[in-house]
């Protein structure tokens, strides 16, 4: 904004009460130059390069002086809102980075918190596998089974269930004629009954 200057336009000589306005006006003028430096500091990380246009023009220049006083600050204005579009734009985008870090780590929050739920299912499952392992013989090998079946299961093996169930045939006819045997010995028939089933698993994973 250019103000054209006073021997253009002829101005008459300035009486003391327009000498006294221009005077307000040029202190309301720097009050304001002032205050958009401090803005323009506190929205720029570095120190803001403050526009220097001033001449050596007097105040008593007056319309002249008061339209570059005018034109500095309408600069500085406008350097001002650039600087606050860019913090705008840096804050906005500092705002979708936390929103997208926070939803990361709730998604990270509720596989963890399914991996709990599983684990502490497995462990009840655990729990009372052994519980029926303090039974009689027959309920133990039958949960040490099931626990290999699901063991083996989980990592990929499906047939299992037809290796157990043909060799469970065999062991309930072997258990027929074996139903005499003492007690004391039950524990090391089922030990010598377990490897010879986990040999025989063994032998037709490598043969399939």
């Amino acid at each position: 904004l250019l103000f054209p200057c006073t021997k253009c336009l002829q101005i008459p000589a300035m009486d003391h009460q327009t000498k006294f306005a221009v005077q307000k006006i040029v202190v309301s003028l720097h009050s304001a130059d002032e205050i958009l430096e401090n803005i323009l500091d506190r929205a720029s990380e570095e120190k803001a390069e403050i526009i220097s246009c001033r001449s050596n023009l007097d105040p008593k220049d007056g319309l002249e002086f008061l339209g570059l006083e005018a034109h500095n600050i309408h600069d500085l204005a406008k350097e001002v809102e650039i600087r606050l579009s860019e913090c705008r734009e840096k804050e906005r985008k500092e705002r979708c980075r936390m929103e997208s870090m926070i939803s990361s780590l709730k998604k990270e929050n509720q596989d963890i918190r399914s991996m709990l739920e599983v684990a502490v299912t497995e462990k009840e499952v655990v729990e009372n596998s052994l519980r029926v392992l303090k039974g009689d013989g027959d309920q133990r090998r039958s949960s040490i089974l099931q626990i290999a079946e699901k063991g083996l299961q989980k990592v990929g093996f499906g047939f299992i269930m037809e290796v157990i169930s043909g060799e469970s045939e065999g062991d309930d006819m072997s258990g027929s004629s074996a139903s005499a045997a003492s007690n004391g010995r039950e524990s090391k028939q089922e030990v010598d009954s377990l490897v010879s089933i986990s040999t025989s698993l063994l032998g037709s994973l490598l043969s399939r």
